[in-house]
């Protein structure tokens, strides 16, 4: 796992992660990097940024940097991802086909949060 908080990975690498991220989130999900980064309340939108959030908190990037990446605040990006995987303990069909493709494109999906407490 790359820690994106050291200088330990040059910048090129970071980015080269976001990009390849949000670019797989946007052919999984349908939707247009310029709309995952809106305001909008779209569900096909929020849930794809709410997949890139988790995608890139298995990364080892801080919530402050993923609430920056996807114009929100680090609260924002926090609750997506929990909102996500609320909602992929449903087996929500859409959301497990979704996750099974990001899996099979080498992205870290497990959960970031620990439900069993």
């Amino acid at each position: 796992m790359i820690n994106p908080t050291t200088t330990d990975e040059p910048i090129e690498t970071l980015e080269m992660i976001i990009e390849k991220a949000i670019a797989d989130v946007c052919e999984v999900c349908m939707v247009h990097p310029q709309m995952l980064m809106s305001r909008t309340r779209q569900e096909d939108v929020v849930l794809g940024r709410f997949f890139l959030q988790k995608i890139l908190r298995n990364a080892g990037f801080t919530w402050a940097k993923i609430g920056k990446i996807t114009n929100r605040d680090h609260g924002a990006a926090h609750l997506g991802v929990r909102r996500l995987e609320l909602r992929l303990q449903c087996r929500e069909k859409i959301l497990t086909t979704m996750h099974d493709n990001l899996k099979s494109r080498g992205w870290n999906m497990k959960e970031v949060f620990d439900y069993d407490n």
